[in-house]
């Protein structure tokens, strides 16, 4: 479940990166949705895993 969680790091950072450095609206739009999923997944990967076991 570490690796779940680590792997949510990257993606959070990189959509963050893209909405601020990102310089057309797709970038902005990109960056927000990246985090958006980021932010999701932090709340769904416990559920995931306790139906897994």
């Amino acid at each position: 479940m570490l690796y779940a969680y680590l792997a949510l790091i990257p993606l959070a950072v990189g959509g963050v990166a893209l909405f601020f450095k990102g310089r057309k609206t797709w970038h902005k739009i990109t960056g927000m949705t990246l985090f958006a999923l980021a932010i999701l997944a932090l709340f769904l990967i416990p559920t995931i895993f306790r139906q897994a076991a």
